[in-house]
């Protein structure tokens, strides 16, 4: 029987690389080839073409979610795991989603759309006025957004990753795409305990992403150095000069990122290499990326 979906990056990924751990969570780990049967299983469940909510906590379950919706042709909408019932109810209406248990699946429904504009996942963002909005990103996007960050950052199947954004927000998804696209694997970290992280870094993790604020937390902990971070990729908001040298002085590879959710994360980034030469900014664009400036000259 046919699968009731066409490959996506997952897939590909169990294909080439079944038994290769994919996520960690705890003392559990994960192969390629059970987050796919996962991701199988809740795609089982979707119709294409719905909208499905769900509250995205730091679990494998989550992840599966993430892949799993838009496999069938359904658009996935992590919600914030933090929002009360009502809160996350009234996001998912904002969406047009269905939280929870989807609709039911037609076991006669063809096959979703296989193509990259096939809408993958709405990830909420705030505007200027605070109100959420929600960004459809497609498949292409997101195969896009990882095959340039993994050109630009040199990253390889040998990495880990350290998942500590939320899984709701664009920098704690594209976490799991790069993930897929390279085999590399992904620590998932329950919120953000400063001291667990700090220890986490120390042990196999070659890459993570931070805001300012994490950084800084981390940095008070003074239990570095992080010698075998290859990256620390920091963003979400402006970063000092001052809190980046603190971090290479403290033994970690620190680097600013600029990035949006409708780029699905990256447009530039400083390699960890061009520390030095590249202060004050935010690196070079991504492959693929052009970046112009549209504003009055002074």
């Amino acid at each position: 029987m046919d699968e009731p979906f066409a490959p996506d990056l997952l897939a590909k990924a169990a294909a080439r690389w079944p038994n290769r751990i994919a996520l960690r969570a705890g003392d559990l780990h994960v192969a390629f080839s059970d987050l796919d049967d996962a991701a199988r299983e809740s795609a089982a469940r979707v119709a294409a073409g719905s909208r499905v909510a769900f509250r995205a906590e730091m679990s494998p379950a989550s992840v599966a979610s993430v892949w799993g919706i838009q496999r069938a042709g359904g658009v996935a909408v992590p919600i914030d795991p933090q929002l009360d019932v009502a809160a996350a109810a009234q996001l998912a209406d904002h969406f047009e989603a269905t939280l929870g248990r989807p609709p039911p699946r037609d076991p006669d429904e063809s096959k979703p759309d296989p193509s990259l504009d096939q809408p993958a996942l709405i990830v909420a963002t705030s505007g200027t006025g605070g109100r959420p909005r929600g960004v459809v990103l497609t498949r292409g996007n997101i195969e896009a957004a990882a095959a340039a960050s993994r050109l630009h950052l040199g990253t390889r199947s040998s990495d880990v990753w350290l998942l500590a954004m939320p899984l709701h927000h664009v920098a704690g998804l594209a976490i799991l795409w790069r993930s897929v696209h390279d085999g590399s694997q992904v620590v998932l970290h329950q919120g953000f305990e400063p001291r667990a992280v700090a220890e986490a870094l120390r042990d196999d993790v070659t890459w993570v992403s931070l805001v300012p604020t994490m950084l800084r937390r981390l940095l008070d902990t003074q239990l570095g150095p992080w010698p075998g971070v290859r990256g620390a990729l920091i963003g979400g908001a402006h970063v000092d000069e001052t809190l980046l040298a603190a971090a290479n002085a403290a033994g970690l590879a620190a680097v600013p990122t600029y990035g949006m959710t409708e780029t699905g994360g990256q447009i530039s980034t400083v390699r960890p290499s061009d520390r030095e030469a590249a202060a004050g900014t935010v690196g070079h664009p991504l492959p693929g990326v052009s970046v112009s400036v549209d504003a009055p000259p002074g």
